[in-house]
């Protein structure tokens, strides 16, 4: 994160990067800390910790994770249907 910050300001000397540029990077990390921390969660409350952490985020997305997670067919049909009962929508997996 604070190389992302300093890269504005490599090769110069004592000037702050712009706050705009800032605010970006802090946001963007900011969201890939949530998915790290999704993603290396237990299978258990999975579901919920996908919630908290991602709450705009959409059903393909949640089986995206579930892919990176490395899980099993089974797992993952399991898991859709958990999410699909407390989304209120259809199951994502094709």
């Amino acid at each position: 994160k604070q190389l992302l910050l300093d890269i504005p300001t490599l090769g110069q000397k004592l000037q702050a990067a712009p706050n705009s540029y800032v605010k970006m990077v802090n946001r963007e990390m900011g969201k890939a800390e949530a998915l790290l921390k999704v993603i290396l969660s237990p299978v258990e409350g999975l579901c919920d910790t996908f919630r908290a952490l991602l709450p705009d985020s959409a059903p393909a997305d949640f089986k995206t994770i579930l892919d990176l997670k490395g899980l099993k067919k089974s797992d993952q049909l399991a898991l859709n249907e958990e999410w699909s009962r407390h989304s209120g929508g259809p199951s994502s997996t094709p």
